[in-house]
């Protein structure tokens, strides 16, 4: 029981920890409001047991988040406020944003033959790295803080029209055409977004948005021309752009969903109908858990999974290099600083890694080189890595296609031109 002296003192002032700093008595109120306030008195004994073991435990706490992830460490267990100045709760829901917030997943039903790949495990854990690395992005960060530059955000819609309206279609041709690792996963009437999209559009560019709206930019390019390769070329890979693009518009998208409306003060679901999935007569959530249980049932091999996984973590760098040309439209950086950021980010991760890490080719990309969608990426991340002679060999490669690009276009151009000059001429003839 408190004495009476105690009892009459003026409440103490809360004080909270600070990197690890409990020297002031009080701040352990704030760890256990309920204990007797005697127990805080300075000339308590009590007091110095008390401390030092509040103190234990917030060290220990800190020690403990700081290996989990050094963004959970807060600059005050009492503000929450990451070293990144982000509420804690914010980065708690980022970090869990887009594949890896949802552990528990609904059973599937058990298939007639047992898969020996767990193909929605081998996706999230294999894609976990391209995640963080695509979360980094300026543009995410600072629209996660409430930042949404307007012209940049109407430049990302018209980029995803432009995607989605690719990726769509070859996703229903690929249905179409009964391909056995695609079409269980097949839910146009749920997930498609190209008429969301429009409905945006017109909302941000006038009934005239088609013609207005920008041009596909260089990433955006890249991005269409990998997943028409891919659609034409290997279609059951098409699982790996829908499992990045649909389970992150079901995720961290409703994040961005909220952020925006608050920030350009948007109302009645006008220029965020892409965050909306209308058309799901179940909970996200649920649905998510029904697509990984998909995954798993399909019957794909070792080898499979591998691509999907390869083909996954090539789609998050895909969108990356969009949200990086989205940086630069907002101001946020500028083409040489990224190229600069992502050589320091990748040598921080080398030299992270353990000596039991699986040794790796200079580039990830190295064996898809030649395909479409990847040179750049290629140049760009890894372009250091490889000897000068490597490198000289890769750009006079892309030189050389980009070249044959050029003449094939002034061919058709040239075809047209002709095409065109006999017409006339036959017209001319035939009045005479």
């Amino acid at each position: 029981m408190p004495s009476l002296a105690a009892m009459d003192a003026p409440p103490l002032e809360p004080k909270t920890f600070h990197d690890g700093d409990a020297s002031a008595m009080a701040g352990t109120t704030l760890a256990d409001p309920s204990a007797p306030e005697a127990h805080y008195a300075e000339d308590n004994p009590l007091a110095t047991q008390m401390t030092d073991l509040f103190k234990l435990i917030h060290e220990v706490s800190l020690t403990k988040r700081q290996e989990v992830d050094p963004a959970l460490v807060t600059k005050c267990h009492k503000t929450g406020v990451t070293p990144q100045d982000r509420p804690l709760g914010a980065e708690l829901e980022l970090r869990t944003w887009g594949l890896f917030e949802d552990e528990a997943v609904v059973a599937p039903p058990t298939p007639a033959k047992t898969p020996t790949v767990n193909l929605a495990k081998d996706l999230k854990y294999g894609t976990k790295k391209s995640h963080r690395e695509a979360e980094n992005v300026h543009y995410i960060r600072e629209f996660l803080k409430g930042r949404v530059n307007r012209d940049a955000y109407k430049c990302m819609l018209a980029m995803y029209y432009y995607i989605y309206t690719e990726l769509e279609e070859m996703m229903r041709a690929a249905f179409e055409a009964h391909d056995p690792i695609y079409s269980p996963l097949h839910f146009p009437t749920e997930l498609n977004r190209v008429s969301a999209l429009a409905e945006d559009l017109a909302f941000f560019f006038g009934p005239n948005w088609a013609k207005v709206m920008p041009p596909p930019t260089r990433a955006t390019k890249e991005y269409l021309a990998r997943l028409h390769y891919i659609g034409t070329s290997e279609p059951s890979i098409l699982v790996a752009h829908a499992y990045t693009r649909y389970l992150g518009d079901l995720s961290g998208g409703q994040v961005l969903k909220r952020i925006a409306i608050k920030s350009m003060d948007l109302h009645d679901g006008l220029g965020t109908a892409f965050y909306d999935f209308n058309n799901m007569k179940i909970k996200h959530k649920v649905f998510k858990d029904k697509y990984r249980s998909i995954l798993d049932t399909l019957d794909v091999s070792q080898e499979v999974s591998d691509r999907l996984v390869e083909e996954a973590n090539l789609a998050f760098l895909l969108n990356m290099k969009l949200f990086e040309e989205l940086d630069i439209i907002s101001g946020y950086s500028t083409l040489e600083k990224q190229q600069a950021e992502a050589v320091l980010r990748r040598r921080e991760a080398e030299a992270l890694a353990t000596p039991t890490d699986v040794p790796k080719s200079a580039c990830p990309f190295a064996k898809l080189i030649g395909q479409p969608g990847i040179r750049e990426l290629a140049m760009k991340y890894h372009g250091d890595d490889f000897t000068p002679e490597e490198f000289a060999t890769l750009q006079a490669e892309y030189d050389a296609i980009q070249a044959a690009s050029r003449r094939k276009f002034i061919a058709q151009c040239g075809y047209t031109l002709l095409a065109v000059g006999a017409t006339v001429a036959v017209s001319l003839l035939r009045k005479r």
